[in-house]
């Protein structure tokens, strides 16, 4: 599920309309519950319980669904007829809106990135649906990897209010130290708080 992916889009397309399809003969099941759990399964096993009475087989329903997923992605108002544009990235991006960002005059600087996204909900990197990424090593524990999807500041005024954006999309979180001497190597500055 790749940003710059054509087929991403599209296979998401089928799926959701096979699941509809799907769902709409077996109310109230839901059709998330279908494509989450039942789909999959389903089309492998060849399944007469979850096919559509007005399809044949399997084959017919992925066919509809395909024509029917690239006329609605062909729709001006969607992505338009040059399928070279119709890209996962399009409709999976980084979300993360200030709450201020959309304050008179002094909205801007709350702007976050929106860029493209690799991953889904349905694949390990689930896209903006992230929020922090760690990865540690017990036993290693100066090898643990953090990182979140901006930064540690809520001030866009800081260095430290998207700092870490570009690791977070990218999937390549920073090193988190941990014993003393690992945190020592790696402090730029520190702070001592003393009583009077």
């Amino acid at each position: 599920m790749t940003a710059d992916s054509e087929a991403a889009l599209l296979v998401n397309e089928v799926r959701g309309c096979m699941a509809n399809t799907i769902a709409g003969e077996n109310k109230p099941v839901p059709a998330y519950a279908i494509r989450e759990r039942i789909l999959y399964w389903a089309v492998e096993q060849q399944s007469p319980r979850w096919l559509p009475g007005k399809f044949a087989s399997y084959s017919d329903l992925i066919k509809a669904c395909d024509q029917a997923s690239r006329t609605s992605l062909a729709d001006p108002k969607r992505f338009g007829a040059d399928e070279s544009k119709w890209l996962w990235g399009r409709i999976t991006t980084s979300r993360f809106p200030h709450p201020l960002a959309a304050a008179p005059l002094i909205g801007g600087q709350f702007v976050t990135p929106r860029v493209p996204l690799n991953g889904s909900g349905q694949t390990p990197n689930v896209a903006s649906s992230v929020s922090m990424r760690l990865i540690a090593s017990p036993g290693n524990w100066d090898a643990t990897r953090h990182v979140i999807p901006l930064g540690e500041s809520g001030d866009p005024k800081s260095e430290h209010f998207k700092d870490q954006f570009e690791l977070w999309r990218t999937g390549t979180p920073a090193i988190f130290p941990f014993s003393q001497a690992a945190v020592d190597k790696a402090a730029i500055s520190s702070t001592v708080f003393a009583p009077k």
